[in-house]
């Protein structure tokens, strides 16, 4: 019976020692525009954050890119009114990112130094957002012609790893 505890008890120092170890990544999405594109709803991004975290250091590092791609005609309308009336980032904002070849560089980047024992971290967000992130990993992914096999993966698995805003 002695021998059952002992090996429950180092069973569940072992789960929390991998726990604590474990890295998250958050993502946060805001857009300027939807439009539908091949039957797919898309977003056109204001800015997109990912945020890694885990239960043993909290939050570790954040990558964060403000979007100052040129809109679209016919979309500058409700990309302003939706700015105005959401996040206030302004339209082709200055010093922003221009090309999302690019972006999809630096964002590669991040994920690849996150991983451990070559598993890149989940990617999280909040389910009222699932869409927008997968439309920025999408976007990202297309604008650079390619797709590590992660990204790809992450980008068509990312609304199982959802949470509720209560």
């Amino acid at each position: 019976m002695y021998i059952k505890y002992a090996i429950c008890i180092l069973i569940i120092f072992f789960i929390i020692a991998v726990l604590t170890e474990l890295k998250f990544c958050f993502v946060h999405v805001n857009w300027f525009f939807s439009m539908i594109v091949n039957n797919t709803l898309e977003y056109f991004p204001a800015e997109y954050t990912f945020g890694v975290f885990s239960l043993k250091n909290g939050i570790e590092d954040v990558h964060h890119t403000i979007v100052s791609a040129k809109i679209p005609l016919g979309y500058r309308r409700e990309a302003l009114e939706i700015s105005q009336n959401s996040h206030k980032i302004p339209i082709e904002y200055e010093g922003g990112e221009t090309d999302f070849a690019v972006m999809y560089g630096k964002l590669a980047n991040f994920l690849e130094s996150r991983k451990i024992v070559d598993q890149y971290p989940y990617l999280y967000t909040r389910k009222a957002f699932t869409r927008e992130a997968q439309s920025l990993i999408a976007r990202l992914c297309n604008a650079a012609r390619k797709c590590t096999f992660i990204i790809k993966m992450l980008y068509h698995n990312i609304h199982l790893y959802t949470f509720y805003n209560k």
